[in-house]
Formats: structure tokens, sequence, C-alpha cells
């Protein structure tokens, strides 16, 4: 896994938890699933 890979992963466990402090569930994981997809780092 190189370094790119490792800030994209912490950017959408971000992204998770502030839409989980801001009780928006849905929106947080639905913007970290389009992000996957368009980055393409599920390998």
């Amino acid at each position: 896994m190189d370094i790119n890979s490792i800030v994209d992963i912490l950017f959408v466990i971000n992204a998770f938890f502030i839409g989980t402090k801001n009780m928006n569930h849905v929106h947080a994981q639905f913007a970290a699933k389009i992000y996957f997809l368009i980055h393409g780092k599920f390998t």
C-alpha cells in the first residue's frame, strides 16, 4: 500500500466520523462509497 492509498483511507474515515458526529450517517456512508468508486481503492 502506497502513501496515497493511506491518505485516501484516512480522508474517508475522517469524513465518516465527521458525518457521524453531525448525525448525518447516510450522507457520510454515501460519500465514502462514491469516493471509493471514483478512486478505486478497494484493493
